[in-house]
């Protein structure tokens, strides 16, 4: 196994971990915004639909949203 190579359950869990952790605190501090909100929502329905495009996904996520992860979710820690 590579570790380059991305495991779709793997990302697939990831993915839906950051995104809820986004739908959770997200707006706490009065900032959500729609778009991003109904972009969440979207990701969430294609990554359980589709746990192929999961990779992509978590790249996506990482790419576009890594500050308000780091903002978000630093108090977030699920469970390794």
């Amino acid at each position: 196994m590579h570790s380059a190579s991305c495991q779709q359950w793997e990302a697939k869990e990831v993915a839906l971990e950051i995104l809820d952790c986004f739908y959770q605190f997200d707006g706490q501090d009065g900032e959500i915004d729609a778009y991003l909100h109904q972009k969440i929502q979207h990701l969430r329905q294609l990554v359980k639909a589709n746990p192929g495009l999961a990779c992509q996904v978590k790249q996506y996520i990482f790419e576009h949203f890594a500050d308000r992860i780091n903002q978000l979710c630093d108090q977030y820690e699920p469970l390794e």
